[in-house]
Formats: C-alpha cells, sequence, structure tokens
C-alpha cells in the first residue's frame, strides 16, 4: 500500500472514530447560537473531510485565507468556532440559517476559474467548457476550481425543484468521469436533502461511504449505502481530480527512472505515527495535522474581494433553491 495512501485514508478514520462528537445543530456550549444549520454544516463536513482524503483539496483550500483559517479551526476541534467563522464571512446578522446551498456558493468565487450554468451555451472559444464531461453538465450548474488548466474539484450544484432544472432530476451523477484530456475527476462527496434537512455523504476509505448527520440525536458519522440515494434530493456534488492528486502523491524525483517518491515522512508515520508528534500530542492529534508537502501549481487571479470577477463566468445568476434544500 502506498505510504501516503494509508496516511491520508488513517486521518480520515480517526475523524469518523473520534468519540468527540463532529458538528452537531444547537450546541449548548455555543457563545452564538445558531439555529437550522444543517446547510453550513453538511458544506463544512464536506469540504473538510474531502481536504482530510485529498491532499490536492487540502493545498487548493490552504491558498485561500478564508478557508485556510476554517481548516486550522476543524484541526483544533474547534467546530462551533468554525461554524462561526463560515457563516459570518456572508452572513454576519443571520441566527437562523434555514435556507440552501446557494446561499453559501459565494464563499468559493476566489478558488473558481469558470462556472457553467446547467443548459446555457458557453463562449465559442470556451475551452475550460470543452473539457469538463458532457455528463456533469447535465447533472446542474458546475462550478470549476483551481487552476483553470488543472482544477482540482468540480461542484455541481443541483437546483433539484426549479423547474427550468427539472430535466437533470433524471440524471444522477456519475461515480467518475474522465474528460478530453484523460484526466479521472472522482466523486468525493454529495450534499443530500430530504424532508427539509441536509446531510453529506462522502467516500471515506477502503471502499466505504460514510454519512454525517449533524442531527444531535444521531452519530456524527454511520456507514452509508449509495443505493439509499433514491430517498434523497442531491443538492451539490464534488468531484476531485484523482490524476492530479496521483501524479502528486507517485511524483518521481528526476534522478532516473525507477526513483523512488519523496514521502519518507509518510512511510515513518506507517512504521510508527508516534514519531511524528510532539510530548503533549496524541495518535489522534498528528493523524489531523497537516503533514503533506506543498503542491506547485497555482490558483488562477480572480480579482479582489470574495465576490471578484473571475476569468471566465457564463451566467452569476443562479435560481434559488426550494425548501427540500434546506434546514
Amino acid at each position: 500500500m502506498d505510504a501516503s495512501f494509508y496516511f491520508y485514508s488513517r486521518r480520515l478514520k480517526l475523524l469518523i472514530e473520534d468519540p468527540v462528537p463532529y458538528i452537531k445543530e444547537g450546541d449548548p456550549s455555543a457563545s452564538c447560537l445558531f439555529i437550522n444549520t444543517c446547510v453550513p454544516d453538511s458544506i463544512i463536513a464536506a469540504n473538510h473531510t474531502a481536504s482530510i482524503k485529498d491532499l490536492t483539496v487540502e493545498d487548493l483550500l490552504n491558498k485561500d485565507d478564508f478557508f485556510n483559517k476554517l481548516l486550522s479551526l476543524l484541526k483544533e476541534k474547534k467546530y462551533i468556532e468554525a461554524r462561526k467563522h463560515f457563516v459570518k464571512e456572508l452572513h454576519p446578522d443571520k441566527i437562523n440559517l434555514f435556507g440552501t446551498v446557494k446561499d453559501y456558493l459565494p464563499l468559493f468565487d476566489k478558488l473558481a476559474c469558470a462556472e457553467i450554468t446547467y443548459n446555457q451555451n458557453p463562449p465559442n472559444d470556451s475551452a475550460i467548457y470543452k473539457e469538463i464531461p458532457s455528463i456533469l453538465k447535465k447533472c446542474g450548474d458546475v462550478i470549476v476550481l483551481g487552476n483553470p488548466s488543472d482544477p482540482t474539484l468540480l461542484l455541481v450544484h443541483r437546483d433539484v425543484n426549479n423547474a427550468l432544472y427539472r430535466d437533470y432530476k433524471s440524471t444522477e451523477p456519475p461515480l467518475s468521469v474522465d474528460d478530453e484530456k484523460k484526466r479521472t475527476f472522482m466523486l468525493q462527496f454529495l450534499l443530500l436533502g430530504k424532508e427539509e434537512h441536509m446531510t453529506t455523504c462522502f467516500s471515506s476509505f477502503d471502499g466505504m461511504w460514510h454519512l454525517y448527520d449533524n442531527d444531535p440525536r444521531k452519530p456524527s458519522f454511520q456507514p452509508f449505502d449509495l443505493e439509499s440515494l433514491k430517498d434523497y434530493d442531491i443538492c451539490l456534488a464534488g468531484y476531485v481530480n484523482i490524476s492530479q492528486e496521483q501524479e502528486c502523491k507517485l511524483g518521481v524525483a528526476e534522478t532516473g527512472v525507477g526513483a523512488k517518491p519523496h514521502f519518507s515522512h509518510l512511510e515513518k508515520a506507517q512504521e510508527d505515527p508516534s514519531r511524528n508528534f510532539y510530548p503533549q500530542q496524541s495518535v489522534v492529534d498528528v493523524e489531523m495535522e497537516d503533514l503533506s508537502g506543498t503542491i506547485s501549481y497555482s490558483v488562477a487571479d480572480t480579482g479582489g474581494g470574495r465576490l471578484g470577477a473571475k476569468p471566465f463566468i457564463e451566467d452569476t445568476e443562479m435560481p434559488s433553491c426550494s425548501s427540500s434544500d434546506s434546514d
């Protein structure tokens, strides 16, 4: 087993098995108590678990100050503070967070290099539109995150009850897709709406999927069968460029054919995790730390401000979601 795969899978497994509850609705210790928090909690969980499992996603999110702070708070298990940080960026005065995924999509603007609106014609010279697999464009609005020449993460937003979008309700997001450059984008998470409550299912480890639920009456994480998707509305899908991930993990030094990848710190972690933490830390703490190397691509400059201009936007207006896409 590749040492890096072991390390990142182990980090995610430790989060799932952590006896400390993950982000939950209505925590009485919150200094500013929100209500109806399932939508932001589910978005946070989706991106947190993706960043733990895939170092390219972690690197992408860390390039933005907002997400860098969010991940730092989550690593420290400051879940209530992380939620407050996430919500206050766009909605500083809101207490009742009943809403939709769309309410928080502007948070990703500084990382986005393109938005491809469902059923809309792109500019004729839009190379990135041509590269995005057509099946994803049939599933909803596609938001492309990362370097436009080699995106890290694709978000597919589905306005499940909007009449303009009814055609894609019969199109299930595929588990993986290849684009014209032979890159593979693998489904990593889904935000699921059911009876005005939202949860997140995500690819975890050993071929398993898990469901995150912020309901305090239920476990934070539990195994999830993808056959159950028929019982939910899919509101957002996240696809990771695993070709980019594999290139990063399997990068070989330019010292000749067959040279060994540079993952000595990961090999040590596999042999003995205790060698990688301070005396005051537990194995759980070190596994949740950022021990990955940096990745040598840069995110396209999107202009000033979180809602600043992007290199290519087809349609910045996204229709509102219905009550099924809410807490």
